[in-house]
C-alpha cells in the first residue's frame, strides 16, 4: 500500500520533464533515489519536495487506517480473560508414558522414554 501511495504521489508531484526520463511502468521511487544527489539544484529540491509530500501522504493513510481500527474496536464487548490453566490440554484422554515422566519432573527422561517407546512400538510392528 505504501509503495503505491509513494509511486502515485511521485507521478503527480515530480516535474513532467523529469518523469519523461524514465520508461513507462518503471518504479520511479526506486529509480530516482540514486540520482538525487547528482541532480542540479532547482530540480533536486523539487524531487526532494515530491518525495516529502508523497511520504507524508503515506503517513496520513496509515494514521487514517489506524484510527479506523481503533474506532472499530470501540463497540466491542470487554471480556474477562480466563485465569485457570488446563495442564492436560492437548494430551488426549489416556495417560501416556510422557505424561507420567513429566509428572515425575524430568523432561530429559521423558524425551528419552518417548523415543524408546517409538522404537519399541516400531519393533513390535515389524515382528
Amino acid at each position: 500500500m505504501g509503495t503505491t501511495i509513494l509511486q502515485n504521489g511521485l507521478k503527480s508531484h515530480l516535474p513532467a520533464s523529469f518523469l519523461a526520463q524514465f520508461p513507462q511502468g518503471v518504479e520511479i521511487s526506486y529509480s530516482v533515489i540514486p540520482f538525487i544527489k547528482k541532480l542540479p539544484e532547482p530540480l533536486r529540491s523539487q524531487v526532494q519536495a515530491a518525495f516529502a509530500k508523497s511520504i507524508s501522504n503515506i503517513w496520513i493513510a496509515v494514521v487514517i487506517i489506524g484510527g479506523m481500527g481503533i474506532i472499530a474496536t470501540l463497540p466491542m464487548k470487554q471480556m474477562k480473560l480466563h485465569t485457570d490453566l488446563d495442564e492436560r490440554w492437548g494430551f488426549g484422554t489416556g495417560e501416556t508414558s510422557l505424561e507420567k515422566t513429566l509428572e515425575a519432573g524430568t523432561v530429559r527422561a521423558a524425551l528419552d522414554m518417548e523415543g524408546k517407546g517409538e522404537k519399541e512400538s516400531g519393533e513390535e510392528h515389524s515382528k
